[in-house]
């Protein structure tokens, strides 16, 4: 067995120890042991009944390992660890009569304390920090108009002077006294701008915070009053349309004006809906726009496309921004187009967000694009432990590669 990342130091996110699992005398998971880094992106790959979802279930903290330890950077216990992991299994089912929207508000509410706790502790901090400068802005201000005092007496001084100057002055010399004067004082009125202006940076934050609760009050008196302004348009209109209807006797233009009533009705229930208002209901739109779910929020699970249903296994495992990933055959029972979809969908997620995936799979294409690393197992054990981009080098692809250690490890066997 060849080892990848021996001498590389890294931050480790789970160290595999010996892992057993046993269910009698047979062993899914037999001896492993391995580690999984920060942002490298591991695959597990491997014939049927090789011992992948074994493994990544007991990593997972699904089943418990008959022998062995994992060591986890997140925590010691279960639930430690879980906040930290977002888990898309091969067999995802959920309930009848579950909707998209359903799905995602019910995982929200689970996780909604940890939100709160998170939210609240982002206001209390902020909050503590506007208390701890409002309370140094007078001693800044005052220190400000010190300076500004102390620099007014001396520009007062030169002043007086000037103008004594010039009352004993010989006449060929008040011109230039005249020009200096004038200079004194225009120094003396920047000076008091410039004082002017950092007593406002000083209280800018104050300021910023007065300028948002006035402008977000401008906007909801704008938003009101186009509402008013549509819904008395549609009475207007509507009002025209019932009295065209009823004094027109053409069966034609009377069906015509009908369906201009049906279309001013829509629009008019289309123009008036409004934004989410709760929290909850904001971030249900900001998950559905995010995994290009738009239009299914109110179907069914069960009457998703594959493509669909997985775009969805894989956001409900993403919901609680975690920072290790799990993914279990994605890309199972889909056709060429999904895959696709789903593949380059995963790989937006990990360059957008810090995420660490561990990828179970029988698509090597897939793998390719998503991996850094790939383990090879059989018969419950790791047999092959490499980096991607090498193997790429030396077999040109990565079906290649398992194509030679299929024939090479069944040779073995027999």
């Amino acid at each position: 067995m060849t080892s990848a990342n021996k001498d590389i130091k890294k931050d480790i996110i789970f160290e595999i120890k010996n892992l057993t699992k046993s269910y009698g005398s047979f062993k899914a998971n037999n001896n492993i042991s391995f580690k999984i880094y920060r942002n490298e992106n591991i695959a597990i790959v491997g014939a049927n009944g090789g011992g992948k979802t074994t493994l990544v279930e007991q990593i997972a903290g699904v089943k418990i390992p008959t022998k062995g330890s994992i060591t986890s950077v997140f925590g010691k216990k279960v639930t430690e660890i879980a906040e930290h992991m977002g888990v898309q299994f091969q067999d995802s089912k959920y309930p009848d009569g579950m909707t998209v929207s359903d799905m995602i508000t019910f995982y929200l509410d689970i996780y909604n304390e940890r939100f709160q706790k998170s939210s609240r502790a982002k206001i209390k901090k902020r909050r503590t920090e506007r208390i701890e400068y409002r309370k140094t802005i007078p001693a800044k201000i005052k220190e400000v108009r010190q300076k500004q005092a102390t620099t007014n007496k001396k520009y007062n001084k030169k002043l007086t002077e000037l103008q004594k100057q010039i009352k004993t002055a010989k006449a060929e010399d008040i011109s230039p006294l005249k020009k200096e004067l004038s200079g004194a004082l225009k120094s003396k009125k920047e000076f008091s701008k410039v004082c002017k202006t950092k007593i406002k940076i000083i209280r800018a934050p104050l300021d910023s915070a007065k300028a948002r609760r006035k402008t977000n009050k401008e906007i909801k008196i704008k938003r009101r009053d186009l509402e008013r302004k549509i819904v008395m348009e549609f009475l207007r209109n509507r009002k025209a349309k019932v009295k065209e209807l009823l004094n027109e006797k053409n069966s034609h233009k009377r069906e015509n004006i009908k369906n201009d009533i049906r279309d001013l009705k829509k629009q008019f229930k289309y123009e008036k809906k409004r934004s989410p208002k709760t929290a909850r209901q904001k971030r249900v739109v900001e998950y559905v726009q995010l995994f290009n779910l738009e239009g299914l929020e109110k179907r069914q699970i069960k009457k998703l496309s594959g493509g669909q249903q997985q775009r969805l296994n894989v956001l409900l495992a993403l919901i609680h921004k975690p920072e290790f990933m799990i993914l279990d055959e994605i890309s199972t029972g889909l056709d060429v187009q999904s895959r696709g979809d789903i593949k380059n969908f995963v790989k937006k997620i990990l360059d957008e967000n810090d995420v660490t995936l561990l990828l179970v799979s029988h698509n090597m294409n897939e793998i390719e694009e998503l991996a850094d690393r790939v383990l090879y197992m059989l018969k419950g054990r790791i047999v092959e432990d490499c980096m991607v981009k090498d193997l790429m080098q030396k077999h040109g692809n990565l079906t290649n590669w398992v194509n030679k250690m299929f024939k090479k490890h069944m040779e073995r066997l027999h």
